[in-house]
């Protein structure tokens, strides 16, 4: 199988995402609203896989940017992914020194693994363009979570839920 890359612009493709987001996670997701309205805000943050045979999606990463507020808010435990609001994200990715991985899915074992690949990539580009300085987690689940900790070296945040971080 064959696939494309490609940010998640339309509202057909961040519903898309957002469908896949349910199946996976239950509807303790962002909204498609919210994740249209970070997008204007801020830039390109849902990269999808799809398949180049029928543009079916099988993967997408979610990675938003964070102000300063949005930081200390997911910490405390005031917001989750799901709710932050556009004074938690920046307007462009340049004016963040740290992001929320929201989710990183594949429905198929290659799926899992470019979506991973992407994130890698992303982060780099990001750290290398614009000094991003940490990446939070939520492990969603105990593979999620072995992921984190061994493949990615993140920490547990103190007196969290499954909150992790990733020092870059």
């Amino acid at each position: 199988m064959s696939f494309i890359i490609k940010p998640a612009r339309t509202l057909e493709e961040l519903q898309a995402v957002h469908d896949l987001a349910v199946s996976y996670f239950g509807e303790d997701v962002s909204s498609v609203k919210s994740m249209q309205q970070w997008q204007q805000h801020a830039g390109d943050m849902f990269i999808q896989v799809c398949s180049t045979d029928d543009d079916t999606l099988i993967g997408y990463i979610a990675l938003i940017p964070l102000t300063d507020m949005g930081e200390a808010d997911l910490i405390s435990g005031a917001v989750t992914g799901a709710t932050l609001t556009l004074n938690h994200v920046p307007q462009g990715w340049a004016h963040a020194q740290s992001a929320y991985l929201g989710a990183i899915v594949g429905v198929t074992p290659m799926a899992k693994r470019v979506v991973k690949d992407m994130f890698n990539q992303q982060i780099d580009a990001l750290y290398n363009q614009h000094d991003l300085k940490r990446v939070y987690a939520r492990a969603g689940t105990e593979a999620g979570e072995g992921w984190l900790t061994q493949k990615m070296q993140a920490q547990a945040v103190p007196n969290t839920k499954r909150l992790y971080v990733i020092a870059l």
